[in-house]
């Protein structure tokens, strides 16, 4: 399998020295409503992305400081950075490069400017109460990368199934807004359309017929988490990718996250605030559950002994959101949405990861130090994380 590699990447380090009184004094002063001058600074790296797989980012800081008010006052400040960048360049793991055409399609899954234009452009005034996006302080365009200033988003709750329930109606009373017409959907031309099938026809393609080539399949890695049934059954689910596909086009659209999972969502009192929002387009009511679920599971924010029960406790939460605004759809509606887009935006992919271990073991060895577990704790999870796919899928 050929590696995912990545343009040149200019490092953060070099980025920083580029971040100067004059551009963090206007960010500052939104920030703190009040006219100040910047004193001084640090710079802490949350995310360095020129070592990672992040198509449209080169990483994301929190800048610190004081500033002095006219009175002479010192204030303290923080502020979120986040640093764009076109993918153009990018090998994707099955082999496809991203074009400059691919990169500046503003339909497209990946579109690199997308989250500055839902920023700017005030639809997420429709978010209910109690759901926000950051506030954001400034914009930044250079042309081949653009600077995010925001909020910083700090969880002042350890999570709960409550917390989880009620982030997923929270969903649902935004979504259904459209669900019901109480809205209509938005008409801008960089929203993302199709998301799934363009992450399976240009990430995810070829990504089985690969495996096969150079024997993926046949690995130990995978003869030892995966049973003859399980690989017949991630077949089966490729096989039926565009019925799946399909089925979610005929279903109700609506304005969607698309990777509203427990990474991108904030706690702090009673507000929830959602980031990250570069995907953000039209899919199918219950498609923004694939994510909720399926990432926080990828990810290991929930045990996948506890599978079965955030399943139940987010749809439960999102549909019981979209019934409080009046949506009287079956709720099955919600659950083949989910079913479909799950284990096709997953599956495979993790998949892939399993098999990359061991044709590439220095991946193997990134993986354990980003995850800080044994690289066999995260196999055996990743394992039982497709097998809980397989088992959902239509």
């Amino acid at each position: 399998m050929s590696a995912l590699t990545l343009p040149e990447v200019e490092p953060l380090s070099a980025l920083y020295r580029l971040i100067d009184a004059d551009t963090l004094n206007p960010v500052v002063t939104r920030l703190l409503q009040a006219p100040l001058c910047v004193n001084s600074w640090t710079v802490t790296v949350l995310t360095d992305y020129a070592h990672d797989v992040k198509p449209n980012a080169a990483g994301v800081c929190r800048i610190a400081g004081t500033a002095t008010t006219p009175t002479g006052e010192q204030r303290d400040w923080a502020v979120m950075l986040k640093m764009l960048k076109s993918p153009a360049g990018m090998v994707m793991p099955n082999g496809i490069v991203i074009t400059q055409s691919m990169a500046d399609d503003r339909q497209s899954f990946g579109y690199w400017k997308r989250e500055v234009a839902v920023h700017q452009s005030g639809f997420l005034a429709s978010l209910p109460h109690g759901l926000a996006a950051p506030d954001i302080y400034g914009v930044l365009d250079t042309g081949d990368q653009v600077w995010l200033w925001q909020a910083e988003a700090v969880n002042t709750v350890t999570w709960s199934w409550a917390h989880y329930r009620e982030a997923a109606y929270r969903l649902g009373l935004w979504q259904g807004q459209y669900a019901t017409g109480e809205r209509a959907l938005p008409a801008f031309d960089w929203l993302s359309h199709n998301w799934l099938r363009q992450w399976v026809d240009l990430p995810v393609a070829k990504i089985l017929e690969m495996l096969d080539r150079f024997g993926g399949l046949e690995l130990p890695v995978v003869r030892n988490h995966f049973s003859p049934t399980d690989i017949i059954q991630v077949r089966q689910l490729w096989a039926a990718r565009e019925q799946h596909l399909a089925r979610l086009a005929h279903l109700p659209q609506v304005l969607c996250h698309l990777d509203a999972y427990r990474a991108n969502f904030f706690w702090h009192g009673n507000t929830l605030t959602l980031i990250d929002w570069e995907f953000a387009g039209i899919g199918a009511l219950g498609e923004e559950m694939a994510a909720f679920v399926g990432a926080t599971l990828l990810l290991d924010h929930a045990p996948m002994a506890e599978a079965p029960h955030l399943e139940a406790v987010a749809l439960d939460g999102y549909i019981a959101g979209l019934r409080a605004v009046g949506w009287d759809g079956a709720a099955d509606t919600v659950w083949q949405a989910y079913r479909a887009a799950m284990p096709l935006r997953y599956a495979v992919m993790s998949l892939a990861g399993i098999c990359r271990t061991a044709m590439e073991p220095e991946y193997g060895e990134i993986w354990s130090q980003k995850m800080g577990k044994p690289l066999a704790a995260i196999l055996a999870q990743r394992a039982a994380f497709v097998r809980f796919m397989l088992n959902r899928s239509l």
